[in-house]
């Protein structure tokens, strides 16, 4: 097994840290880790830490979205069984939970499958693969 390589930060500007902790009015431990990952000015952490809608990319630009979108859509729409396969890590888990969520309130027959961690492995398995039958 390859060992860890952990890269340390360099340590936050302290007047940088001040200035954000103070302009944003948040604790000095996050407006130091703000600065270490490029987030020095006010604008750009508060956007950050506070997004809002406007600032998200249009999904349908991603490449072939409208393409999955249309598949999607017709299986709904022809009652085709869907299988959501997520993973066990936090992400996986909520974003298999979401989006059983909205297609079942879109009409679609759905069902969520997150692979067990130390039986199934990770990704798309036979696990996966037997519960889509």
């Amino acid at each position: 097994m390859i060992p860890a390589r952990w890269a340390i930060a360099a340590p936050a500007d302290p007047d940088a840290t001040q200035a954000l902790a103070a302009e944003l009015h948040i604790p000095l431990p996050l407006a130091t880790l703000l600065v270490q990952r490029g987030y020095a000015a006010p604008a750009t952490a508060k956007a950050f830490l506070r997004p809002e809608l406007a600032g998200l990319s249009d999904g349908l630009a991603w490449a072939d979205m409208r393409v999955a979108l249309d598949l999607v859509t017709r299986a709904v729409r022809a009652g085709h069984p869907i299988l959501v396969h997520g993973d066990y890590d936090v992400d996986g888990q909520c974003g298999a939970a979401m989006l059983t969520r909205v297609l079942r309130a879109a009409g679609a027959t759905v069902q969520a499958f997150v692979p067990h961690r130390l039986r199934d492995g990770y990704d798309f398995g036979p696990a996966g693969l037997t519960a889509a039958q």
